[in-house]
C-alpha cells in the first residue's frame, strides 16, 4: 500500500510544482511542493522557501517550520531573531504551542 501511496504523492508534487511555477499563490500548493524538495530531492534550501510562503499566506504549521528552520539553520542561515517573530506570529493565531513558548522566552 505505501508503494501506492508514494506514487500519488510524487504526482501530487509533480502537478503542485506545475501549479507554482504558473504563479500559484496557494499555501497548499507550497506545501505539496516543499514535500517534493524534501522527500525527492532532499533539498533543504528549496524546501524552506516554499514553506516560507505557505508561512507568509498564513498557514500555521508552516509558520512553525519556518520558526524552527530558522532556530536550527536548517536550509537557511540560524537567525534567533527571525525564529523569535515566528513564534510571535504564531502566538497570535492563537497556537497554543507558541504561546507557551512565547511565555517561557520572557520568562528568562
Amino acid at each position: 500500500m505505501r508503494e501506492k501511496e508514494n506514487k500519488y504523492d510524487i504526482e501530487a508534487a509533480k502537478w503542485s510544482r506545475k501549479a507554482a511555477a504558473k504563479g500559484a499563490d496557494d499555501k497548499e500548493v507550497m506545501i505539496e511542493v516543499s514535500r517534493y524538495y524534501s522527500y525527492q530531492e532532499r533539498n533543504a534550501e528549496a524546501e524552506f522557501k516554499c514553506r516560507l510562503k505557505a508561512a507568509e499566506l498564513g498557514d500555521v504549521a508552516s509558520m512553525r517550520f519556518v520558526e524552527d528552520a530558522y532556530e536550527d539553520g536548517d536550509g537557511i542561515t540560524s537567525d534567533s531573531a527571525q525564529a523569535f517573530e515566528w513564534n510571535r506570529k504564531r502566538a497570535e493565531l492563537g497556537d497554543v504551542s507558541a504561546i507557551a513558548k512565547l511565555a517561557r522566552r520572557y520568562e528568562t
